[in-house]
């Protein structure tokens, strides 16, 4: 089985619940506007792997820091190391006591959210699914609960254009303060 066609004719929640309806095992390609491409492995209808090439992406490293998880120097040495032994930088840093294991794990479980949730917000673009046989049996754990990852998906789809509309900057840090936030009466 394979599909493909445009982002304007089929959306992508579609696509995405038909393969997770139907169990489905293969890759599915999205590639819109300018974020790049994406690629979303499943295997029985479960996501197994998630791949970008994203244009203006924020990189692991830049999270790390702006996080304070890693500090400059520690990232610069996995930097260097990185472009010699062509390692994943999170290997390198965990090798190296340089970041928490569960920070890491916790950061990179959210680029992953993010970029898959990000195809969703796609209106133009194309999109591939190639199918691949399925064995039956497991041979990794899911990354992500594809069933949650399209509710999430629909969710935020309805919301994200009332926080786009309230927070001008996306790149200014929040903080709890303990305190409700006033709202409007409607």
């Amino acid at each position: 089985m394979s599909l493909r066609g445009s982002l304007g004719d089929f959306g992508i929640g579609d696509i995405f619940q038909l393969i997770v309806a139907q169990r489905k095992t293969g890759d599915l390609v999205v590639t819109g506007d300018d974020r790049g491409q994406v690629t979303v492995s499943f295997e029985g209808g479960r996501i197994i792997q998630i791949a970008a090439q994203r244009p203006r992406r924020q990189s692991l490293g830049q999270r790390l820091l702006r996080g304070h998880l890693v500090s400059a120097t520690n990232l610069k040495k996995a930097l260097k190391e990185q472009k010699r032994t062509k390692q994943a930088l999170g290997e390198i840093l965990k090798a190296h006591n340089s970041v928490a294991v569960a920070d890491l794990d916790t950061l990179l479980a959210l680029q992953r959210r993010e970029t898959v949730l990000g195809i969703f917000e796609l209106s133009r673009g194309d999109y591939r699914f190639d199918a691949k046989p399925y064995t039956g049996t497991s041979s990794k754990p899911a990354l992500m609960d594809a069933n949650a990852t399209l509710m999430e998906a629909v969710r935020r789809v309805e919301e994200w254009p009332v926080v786009r509309a309230r927070v001008s900057n996306f790149d200014t840090p929040f903080r709890l303060t303990g305190q409700r936030a006033q709202t409007p009466d409607a």
